[in-house]
């Protein structure tokens, strides 16, 4: 999930933050190590999760993407 300036809020996201990804963003997430964050939502993009992972504490969405 680096670099922080990949993050409209210039921080690498947390496990009280809400995470919207969607089919236009320039970049799509890659762990660098297991993360948490309160929510979750996956509007068409791609998430590579490599050998890590990515704990919702809240509720996930998959609005068509993987």
């Amino acid at each position: 999930m680096n670099p922080a300036g990949n993050w409209s809020s210039r921080i690498i996201p947390g496990v009280a933050d809400f995470i919207t990804l969607n089919s236009n963003t320039p970049n799509n997430l890659v762990l660098d190590q297991n993360r948490t964050v309160a929510n979750f939502t996956i509007n068409g993009d791609t998430v590579d999760l490599g050998t890590y992972t990515l704990t919702t504490a809240g509720v996930t969405y998959f609005n068509g993407g993987w």
